[in-house]
């Protein structure tokens, strides 16, 4: 019942949006978010309960959250004194908050789909956008794409590029959030991923240091990708973990994501009963395959746009790292991942790699061809601003594993310090698959 209740409320917003003049429902909701902002910007402002107390609403420039201060003749109070639990203005003040984290939490993730989708923003659009203080929050952090120029829009002083001119008509200014495939391919991503580090902007979801994912050389006349074959994961935690991506599980075809305006289907393929509460072998990947929304027709890898299938591995590189199945979580906790920091730092100091540093989560990697992070947790390796780089292991938990007698019997150990080797004697390697992977690797 829920979930046709939900259908029923986006069909009936589509067609409001259709009668009304919009391009789509996205645009009536921006337009209808920019409404409740004339309603909300009052809270932000200081208002009298009585004589010496007074509240506002706050959102942090660290973590965007949202709190209600309070002070007394004007001076910070921890909180709001008890005796005006009950008052009028705090029922106000509590009701506002809610909408407001409500609204910053779905306007987020409508501009991570605007980046995924590559959909376009007028210049006025975008103004109506940034002058919502909830939405400008988030807009003002991102970078921007105009044909293949990158910016920031906001504020001004963090604006490497000029101003923009607004335009008119066929020359109106057109905008899309960019996603770190146009950044790579424009040549750009290795200087955003500085930029926002040195000038210590906190986005508000991954996009300058969010993972990519490219078609290898091997996979792009396959209509079917094996990198993560091998994985056992759970059915249960993958269909909670990747229901917030647009990820639907049906009997007939497992998990599926469905992309209408490119009528193009992913689906994750595994022997597994997604449904099944039963315990029994947990399920493992076999492929990620693609088709056509029309006639089920299987496509060809290099035939699905990169940005769709860099989103689409990196769901399936989530449920891996999430709902792995095996005896030791690829992920885990903290402390585990603390302890395979420790084991690969005194590796490196056994095979005296002097090119190799470590940061919470991560072995950073100065190579010859390249730089590399290698993630202590999953052990997905990447090139700094460049892509994904698959290099797959014997992933069965019980065969094959490479053993290391003085650390653990931890393969996923085992995985992560063979490749911080591997890798920073990157000139030594020798296989075409992974050189070819390396954005320099022909040098």
């Amino acid at each position: 019942r829920g979930a046709n209740e939900v259908i029923a409320a986006d069909m009936a917003i589509r067609n409001l949006a259709s009668h009304a003049g919009f391009e789509d429902e996205t645009r009536l909701i921006m337009r209808m978010e920019s409404e409740i902002n004339h309603y909300l910007n009052p809270f932000f402002e200081w208002t009298a309960i009585e004589e010496d107390v007074e509240l506002r609403i706050a959102q942090s420039d660290e973590d965007y959250s949202l709190s209600i201060e309070c002070q007394k003749a004007g001076k910070p109070l921890k909180s709001v004194p008890a005796k005006y639990k009950n008052h009028e203005k705090i029922t106000e003040f509590k009701a506002a908050l809610k909408t407001m984290r409500e609204q910053f939490s779905h306007t987020k993730r409508m501009c991570e789909e605007f980046m995924e989708n590559g959909t376009e923003l007028s210049f006025d659009e975008l103004q109506i956008l940034l002058g919502n203080r909830i939405a400008g929050s988030i807009l003002s952090k991102l970078v921007y794409m105009q044909g293949d120029k990158t910016f920031l829009v906001s504020p001004p002083n963090l604006t490497p590029q000029p101003p923009l001119q607004r335009g008119e008509g066929e020359n109106a200014v057109k905008l899309r959030i960019a996603h770190p495939y146009d950044l790579y391919k424009s040549g750009a991503w290795g200087y955003w991923q500085k930029y926002i580090f040195d000038h210590q902007i906190k986005q508000p979801f991954r996009q300058v240091f969010r993972e990519l994912y490219l078609i290898t050389d091997e996979e792009r006349n396959e209509v079917y990708s094996m990198r993560f074959a091998g994985n056992q994961i759970k059915p249960n935690q993958t269909i909670g973990c990747l229901k917030g991506h647009r990820w639907v599980a049906s009997h007939e075809d497992g998990l599926q994501k469905v992309y209408y305006a490119e009528n193009i289907v992913a689906t994750i393929y595994a022997e597994a009963d997604w449904f099944s509460p039963g315990d029994i072998e947990p399920p493992t990947l076999e492929y990620v395959m693609f088709f056509d929304r029309k006639t089920h027709e299987a496509l060809e890898l290099q035939e699905i746009p990169p940005i769709i299938f860099s989103e689409v591995m990196r769901d399936v590189d989530l449920a891996v790292s999430v709902a792995h199945a095996g005896d030791v979580d690829p992920e885990t906790s903290h402390s585990t991942i603390e302890m395979r920091r420790i084991i690969a730092e005194y590796n490196a100091q056994l095979f005296e790699l002097k090119n190799v540093s470590f940061d919470a989560r991560h072995a950073l990697i100065e190579g010859k061809r390249a730089s590399y992070t290698i993630h202590l947790g999953s052990g997905t390796i990447f090139e700094v601003g460049g892509s994904h780089i698959a290099v797959l292991p014997v992933h069965s938990q019980h065969k094959g594993r490479l053993f290391l007698p003085f650390i653990d019997d931890d393969p996923k150990t085992a995985e992560i310090v063979s490749k911080m080797i591997l890798f920073a004697n990157d000139m030594k390697i020798k296989d075409p698959y992974i050189l070819r992977q390396i954005g320099r690797g022909g040098d």
